[in-house]
């Protein structure tokens, strides 16, 4: 129970993340930790090293997972119970992690990504023609190293984060649209209730006497679609309530709006 609290301590601290946009790789100060590394290096380091890490937080959440269904259960455990044992918050945990992981390194390794793409040539009068990496001029962008690594290795990771981030958590949206569809209907549902009683503020008297049954009535349809509301967002599959925990369910898209963003800035 207290690590069941712990993580839900931690998904609500992350959250408050999501308008931040940092660029994690230009933080790490591998040039100065490894002398003479080029971009390529860099460009390794800070695009691969993340994946690796989102790989083993992912791993290790599949085998609490197993450990949970190898877990003898209790005589009477409930399905609430057995959601709040050990393995499944430990699991639940090392999810959000690789999350926040691809969600703080997105940025700044799309950013990294693209500008391995760019390479700027020397074509004037009295210059060879000779093309380097604009942001490294020790790579020839028609040397070996570039045309038979860093330009495939770059095309690679620009399939996996500006195009794939966003596309998983779209299919992600996509695939529980029903779902968030629902929830999203009982959210203006409620905003409605809320709506009803603010309009019995504007009465006095014999008239707010005669609208009382109806606010009454709103304040108990009110409380019971919260309940309702709170207990189908809470049953939404990890991934979806980390994508969409940050916003209100009529903008449950707004991550895809963010990645964009980012991308752009």
């Amino acid at each position: 129970h207290y690590l069941h609290e712990e993580h839900d301590k931690f998904f609500e601290v992350m959250s408050q993340f999501d308008a931040i946009n940092i660029d994690v790789p230009s933080l790490m100060p591998l040039d100065c930790l490894f002398g003479g590394i080029n971009y390529a290096w860099n460009l390794v380091i800070q695009t691969s090293g993340p994946l690796v890490v989102v790989i083993g937080f992912e791993v290790l959440a599949n085998i609490f997972r197993k450990w949970e269904k190898l877990r003898p259960k209790r005589k009477g455990e409930t399905a609430e119970q057995s959601a709040g044992s050990v393995w499944v918050t430990l699991s639940e945990l090392c999810s959000d992690l690789s999350f926040f992981v691809i969600f703080l390194m997105f940025p700044g390794s799309s950013t990294k990504t693209f500008k391995a793409l760019q390479c700027e040539g020397f074509e004037a009068d009295g210059e060879d023609g000779r093309r380097f990496l604009v942001v490294d001029y020790s790579i020839d962008c028609n040397s070996w190293l570039y045309v038979g690594f860093i330009w495939p290795y770059a095309l690679a990771m620009v399939a996996i984060y500006p195009i794939g981030v966003p596309l998983f958590y779209a299919l992600t949206l996509y695939r529980n649209g029903d779902e968030l569809h629902e929830i999203q209907h009982l959210e203006l549902s409620i905003s409605n209730e809320h709506n009803r009683i603010k309009l019995g503020e504007f009465y006095w008297g014999r008239k707010r006497r005669e609208y009382q049954p109806e606010i009454d009535e709103a304040v108990e349809r009110s409380e019971a679609l919260s309940q309702e509301y709170k207990r189908k967002r809470d049953a939404l599959p990890g991934v979806l309530k980390k994508l969409t925990g940050g916003y209100e369910m009529r903008t449950y898209w707004f991550e895809l709006f963010e990645c964009a963003r980012k991308m752009v800035l």
